[in-house]
């Protein structure tokens, strides 16, 4: 990560963590999401949005990160709760549910 903060280049993790960094810095309720399937994986962030009451997901890498991806038919996603290393089973909102997922 030391390469994003310095050199502002990296793969699709390290811009993640680096969102993540500078969103928990900033105050913003956020977590580290992984999705994985079959040996693909992608790192984004999920964001608390108090008005909406909801995780909303965003990706720093994007169009190169999980929305390159993902969706696929029985992947599996979880977030990072917390520093105490609680994971949260994240799946059922990212559930394939047309015809162009990825198999």
């Amino acid at each position: 990560m030391n390469n994003f903060f310095k050199y502002g280049y990296g793969r699709g993790g390290e811009f993640a963590q680096g969102f993540l960094t500078i969103l928990r810095r900033k105050g913003v309720r956020s977590r580290l999401v992984v999705g994985y399937w079959q040996g693909a994986n992608a790192l984004w962030v999920e964001a608390w949005h108090p008005w909406r009451r909801a995780w909303i997901p965003l990706d720093p890498a994007h169009p190169h990160g999980y929305g390159r991806k993902f969706p696929k038919k029985r992947m599996t996603v979880v977030a990072l709760e917390n520093a105490k290393g609680n994971f949260v089973n994240r799946t059922q909102f990212y559930k394939c549910t047309n015809k162009h997922c990825l198999d």
